[in-house]
Protein backbone atom coordinates (compact mmCIF):
# COMPACT_ATOMS: atom_id res chain seq x y z
CA UNK A 1 0.00 0.00 0.00
CA UNK A 2 2.82 2.44 0.91
CA UNK A 3 4.49 1.86 -2.47
CA UNK A 4 1.27 2.70 -4.26
CA UNK A 5 0.81 5.84 -2.14
CA UNK A 6 4.37 6.93 -2.97
CA UNK A 7 3.30 7.25 -6.60
CA UNK A 8 1.34 10.32 -5.58
CA UNK A 9 4.00 12.14 -3.56
CA UNK A 10 6.69 13.23 -5.99
CA UNK A 11 6.44 16.24 -8.26
CA UNK A 12 8.47 14.21 -10.78
CA UNK A 13 5.77 11.60 -11.23
CA UNK A 14 4.62 11.32 -14.81
CA UNK A 15 1.03 11.02 -15.95
CA UNK A 16 1.09 8.45 -18.75
CA UNK A 17 -0.77 9.90 -21.71
CA UNK A 18 -0.49 7.89 -24.92
CA UNK A 19 -4.25 7.76 -25.46
CA UNK A 20 -6.27 10.69 -26.76
CA UNK A 21 -8.45 10.64 -23.62
CA UNK A 22 -5.39 10.98 -21.37
CA UNK A 23 -3.80 13.66 -23.55
CA UNK A 24 -6.97 15.71 -23.24
CA UNK A 25 -6.78 15.50 -19.43
CA UNK A 26 -3.09 16.38 -19.40
CA UNK A 27 -3.65 19.41 -21.64
CA UNK A 28 -6.42 20.66 -19.35
CA UNK A 29 -4.21 20.23 -16.28
CA UNK A 30 -1.29 22.05 -17.90
CA UNK A 31 -3.59 25.01 -18.59
CA UNK A 32 -5.29 25.17 -15.20
CA UNK A 33 -2.56 24.19 -12.70
CA UNK A 34 -0.94 27.62 -12.42
CA UNK A 35 -4.26 29.37 -11.84
CA UNK A 36 -6.09 29.38 -8.51
CA UNK A 37 -9.30 27.97 -9.99
CA UNK A 38 -11.25 25.31 -8.11
CA UNK A 39 -11.19 21.98 -9.93
CA UNK A 40 -13.57 19.02 -9.97
CA UNK A 41 -12.05 15.72 -11.09
CA UNK A 42 -14.98 13.49 -12.00
CA UNK A 43 -14.61 9.84 -12.91
CA UNK A 44 -14.71 6.25 -11.72
CA UNK A 45 -12.91 5.01 -8.61
CA UNK A 46 -9.40 3.88 -9.52
CA UNK A 47 -9.10 6.25 -12.48
CA UNK A 48 -6.23 8.19 -10.90
CA UNK A 49 -8.01 11.28 -9.61
CA UNK A 50 -5.86 11.56 -6.46
CA UNK A 51 -2.69 11.21 -8.53
CA UNK A 52 -3.90 14.08 -10.73
CA UNK A 53 -4.86 16.21 -7.71
CA UNK A 54 -1.33 15.87 -6.36
CA UNK A 55 0.13 16.59 -9.79
CA UNK A 56 -1.93 19.80 -10.03
CA UNK A 57 -0.78 20.88 -6.57
CA UNK A 58 2.90 20.25 -7.30
CA UNK A 59 2.64 22.26 -10.51
CA UNK A 60 0.71 25.12 -8.90
CA UNK A 61 1.91 28.35 -7.32
CA UNK A 62 1.00 26.85 -3.93
CA UNK A 63 3.44 23.94 -4.19
CA UNK A 64 5.56 25.29 -1.33
CA UNK A 65 2.55 24.90 0.99
CA UNK A 66 0.68 21.82 2.15
CA UNK A 67 -1.70 19.59 0.25
CA UNK A 68 -4.24 18.11 2.66
CA UNK A 69 -6.94 15.53 1.97
CA UNK A 70 -10.43 15.19 3.46
CA UNK A 71 -12.56 12.20 2.43
CA UNK A 72 -16.35 12.37 2.67
CA UNK A 73 -16.89 8.68 1.93
CA UNK A 74 -16.69 8.07 5.69
CA UNK A 75 -20.32 7.74 6.91
CA UNK A 76 -19.37 9.22 10.30
CA UNK A 77 -19.93 12.87 9.37
CA UNK A 78 -19.40 14.12 12.93
CA UNK A 79 -15.90 12.66 12.95
CA UNK A 80 -15.24 14.05 9.46
CA UNK A 81 -16.54 17.49 10.48
CA UNK A 82 -14.25 17.54 13.54
CA UNK A 83 -11.31 16.46 11.40
CA UNK A 84 -12.01 19.27 8.92
CA UNK A 85 -12.68 22.17 11.31
CA UNK A 86 -10.82 21.10 14.43
CA UNK A 87 -12.26 21.25 17.94
CA UNK A 88 -12.07 23.62 20.87
CA UNK A 89 -13.46 23.51 24.41
CA UNK A 90 -13.56 26.39 26.89
CA UNK A 91 -11.01 28.33 24.87
CA UNK A 92 -8.53 25.44 24.64
CA UNK A 93 -7.75 23.75 21.33
CA UNK A 94 -8.50 20.03 21.55
CA UNK A 95 -7.60 19.18 17.95
CA UNK A 96 -6.19 21.09 15.00
CA UNK A 97 -8.34 20.75 11.89
CA UNK A 98 -7.33 20.24 8.29
CA UNK A 99 -8.49 23.77 7.41
CA UNK A 100 -5.90 25.19 9.78
CA UNK A 101 -3.17 22.92 8.42
CA UNK A 102 -3.97 23.67 4.76
CA UNK A 103 -3.90 27.47 5.07
CA UNK A 104 -2.06 28.84 2.03
CA UNK A 105 -2.05 25.45 0.33
CA UNK A 106 -4.43 23.10 -1.46
CA UNK A 107 -7.39 21.19 -0.03
CA UNK A 108 -8.26 18.00 -1.89
CA UNK A 109 -11.87 17.02 -1.16
CA UNK A 110 -12.42 13.36 -2.01
CA UNK A 111 -15.96 12.22 -2.78
CA UNK A 112 -17.37 15.73 -2.50
CA UNK A 113 -20.74 14.40 -3.71
CA UNK A 114 -21.09 12.63 -0.32
CA UNK A 115 -20.70 15.83 1.73
CA UNK A 116 -23.83 16.10 3.89
CA UNK A 117 -26.10 19.14 3.97
CA UNK A 118 -24.87 20.42 7.35
CA UNK A 119 -21.23 20.54 6.28
CA UNK A 120 -22.25 22.01 2.92
CA UNK A 121 -23.80 24.94 4.78
CA UNK A 122 -20.73 25.44 6.96
CA UNK A 123 -18.40 25.17 3.98
CA UNK A 124 -20.40 27.79 2.09
CA UNK A 125 -19.82 30.15 5.00
CA UNK A 126 -16.08 29.41 4.89
CA UNK A 127 -15.93 30.32 1.20
CA UNK A 128 -18.04 33.46 1.62
CA UNK A 129 -16.22 34.84 4.66
CA UNK A 130 -12.77 33.27 4.06
CA UNK A 131 -12.91 32.35 7.73
CA UNK A 132 -13.72 29.19 9.68
CA UNK A 133 -14.64 28.32 13.25
CA UNK A 134 -13.36 25.34 15.19
CA UNK A 135 -16.15 23.17 16.57
CA UNK A 136 -17.04 24.67 19.97
CA UNK A 137 -15.43 28.05 19.26
CA UNK A 138 -16.89 31.49 18.62
CA UNK A 139 -13.62 32.98 17.37
CA UNK A 140 -13.05 33.00 13.59
CA UNK A 141 -9.77 32.10 11.90
CA UNK A 142 -8.73 33.55 8.55
CA UNK A 143 -8.20 31.04 5.76
CA UNK A 144 -6.87 30.98 2.22
CA UNK A 145 -6.62 27.80 0.17
CA UNK A 146 -7.27 26.29 -3.23
CA UNK A 147 -9.83 23.53 -3.72
CA UNK A 148 -9.45 20.41 -5.82
CA UNK A 149 -12.22 17.85 -5.46
CA UNK A 150 -13.17 14.44 -6.78
CA UNK A 151 -16.51 12.83 -7.43
CA UNK A 152 -17.87 9.75 -9.15
CA UNK A 153 -20.71 12.01 -10.31
CA UNK A 154 -20.33 14.72 -12.91
CA UNK A 155 -21.13 18.34 -12.08
CA UNK A 156 -24.38 18.25 -14.08
CA UNK A 157 -25.51 15.23 -12.06
CA UNK A 158 -24.92 17.05 -8.77
CA UNK A 159 -27.12 19.88 -10.04
CA UNK A 160 -29.69 17.60 -11.64
CA UNK A 161 -30.43 15.40 -8.61
CA UNK A 162 -30.44 18.27 -6.14
CA UNK A 163 -28.18 16.50 -3.64
CA UNK A 164 -25.82 19.46 -3.54
CA UNK A 165 -26.58 23.08 -2.69
CA UNK A 166 -26.73 25.18 -5.85
CA UNK A 167 -25.32 28.23 -4.04
CA UNK A 168 -22.31 26.19 -2.87
CA UNK A 169 -21.72 24.84 -6.37
CA UNK A 170 -21.84 28.39 -7.70
CA UNK A 171 -19.36 29.50 -5.06
CA UNK A 172 -17.01 26.66 -5.90
CA UNK A 173 -17.23 27.68 -9.59
CA UNK A 174 -15.56 24.43 -10.58
CA UNK A 175 -13.47 23.85 -13.68
CA UNK A 176 -14.45 20.25 -14.39
CA UNK A 177 -12.05 17.63 -15.75
CA UNK A 178 -13.51 14.23 -16.61
CA UNK A 179 -10.88 11.58 -15.86
CA UNK A 180 -11.08 8.60 -18.25
CA UNK A 181 -11.40 5.06 -16.96
CA UNK A 182 -8.81 2.41 -17.80
CA UNK A 183 -11.19 1.11 -20.49
CA UNK A 184 -10.82 4.44 -22.27
CA UNK A 185 -7.02 4.34 -21.99
CA UNK A 186 -6.12 1.15 -23.87
CA UNK A 187 -3.02 2.78 -25.39
CA UNK A 188 -1.75 3.54 -21.87
CA UNK A 189 -2.11 0.06 -20.37
CA UNK A 190 1.35 -1.34 -21.23
CA UNK A 191 3.15 1.68 -19.79
CA UNK A 192 0.89 1.72 -16.74
CA UNK A 193 1.75 -1.93 -16.04
CA UNK A 194 5.48 -1.18 -16.41
CA UNK A 195 5.18 1.80 -14.07
CA UNK A 196 3.37 -0.28 -11.46
CA UNK A 197 5.88 -3.14 -11.68
CA UNK A 198 8.83 -0.76 -11.33
CA UNK A 199 7.27 0.89 -8.28
CA UNK A 200 6.74 -2.55 -6.71
CA UNK A 201 10.42 -3.48 -6.86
Amino acid sequence: KNKVNNLYKSKNDKYIANSEASKKVLNAINKISKTDSSILLSGFNGSGREFLARKIHFESNRNNKRLKVIDFSNPDMIKTENKLFGTEEKGFIKSVGILEEVNGGTLFIKNIDKMDSKIQGKFLRVLEEKKYYRIGSISPNNINFRIISSSTKMLNDLKKFGTFRSDLLSKFNFFEITVPSIKQRTEDINDLVKEFLCSSL
